[in-house]
């Protein structure tokens, strides 16, 4: 269990939207306590540099940041890039404490990550389900449904390939405008909390909330911060955010305590009518079947 003390802003008002409804956005930070196939925890942006930087024999590109560390590695090799990433991503095993964020009324997920570790929680909660807007459109009055946007890409696609290069990111919603205005309706639907972020996804963020904040602000939100920064704090609040300082590993102790006061009550078993896809499985359903008939062991 974490030692950090979390402190929330209004920490009243994020409880009540945990049991009312509220949006996640996710990103490298808020999977660090996941483990890969082989036990190798999952990176943070930087780490993942690192890795790239040793594994493709590019110690020129150590210390520049992703995008630029992916464009360059990407246009001399796409194929080992994608198959290092997907082997680096697929999830193995993960803290337990992840399995509590399916009890609470998350409406919908976005996510900067490409790994699987939502699905594999919300492929074990009652009641609930991830529905992939790329692969299956959105749901229509399904209360069992967690819309799920992983908008860099996801180890679970059939045909991987992940967007991680500035010329890939600039376009990926000028490319595909219809899913840039529903995350915007969607952020101004409901409270967002945005975990596992750092200061260097202020960019993204800047950009993200100069869209959606164009109208009034009614809707809370929320950006986790790992520890106390004067500036950051300032810097976030200026863009409408109320803070959450704390890490992962206490974030998680929160959303452990907190579950407990969720109505077990409110669980229900999922049946085929329950799936507004009529019954349809998900991905991630359909690949943990492949896995387990392609390795029983």
């Amino acid at each position: 269990m974490g030692d950090t003390v979390l402190t929330i802003e209004n920490e009243a008002s994020f409880k009540a939207a945990l049991k009312k409804e509220i949006n996640l956005f996710v990103g490298a930070g808020f999977s660090i306590l996941a483990e890969n196939k082989i036990g190798q925890t999952l990176p943070t942006g930087q780490e993942l540099v690192d890795e790239l930087c040793a594994e493709f024999s590019e110690s020129g590109l150590s210390g520049q940041q992703l995008p630029l560390v992916s464009q360059v590695i990407k246009s001399k090799d796409r194929i080992r890039f994608n198959e290092f990433l997907k082997k680096r991503f697929i999830v193995g095993d993960y803290d337990e404490r992840y399995d509590t964020i399916s009890k609470f009324s998350i409406a919908r997920i976005f996510t900067t990550n490409i790994d699987d570790l939502l699905g594999k929680v919300f492929e074990k909660a009652s009641g609930k389900y991830l529905n992939d807007l790329i692969l299956q459109g959105a749901t229509f009055r399904d209360i069992t449904a967690v819309e799920y946007l992983p908008l860099h890409g996801s180890v679970t696609y059939p045909n991987t390939d992940f967007t991680f290069t500035p010329i890939e990111i600039a376009s990926a919603f000028s490319n595909n405008p219809t899913q840039f205005q529903y995350l915007v309706s969607c952020l101004n639907k409901s409270p967002t909390v945005f975990l596992g972020y750092s200061l260097q996804d202020a960019g993204a963020l800047q950009s993200l909330n100069t869209t959606f904040s164009s109208g009034p602000q009614d809707k809370a939100r929320w950006i986790q911060l790992r520890q106390r920064d004067a500036a950051a704090e300032s810097y976030f609040r200026s863009l409408g955010f109320q803070i959450i300082i704390g890490d992962t590993d206490a974030l998680l102790d929160f959303f452990a305590n907190e579950s407990q006061n969720i109505d077990p009550k409110q669980a229900q078993e999922l049946t085929a009518k329950d799936f507004g896809s009529g019954g349809i499985p998900t991905l991630q359903q359909t690949a943990g079947h492949l896995e387990k008939l392609l390795c029983p062991c």
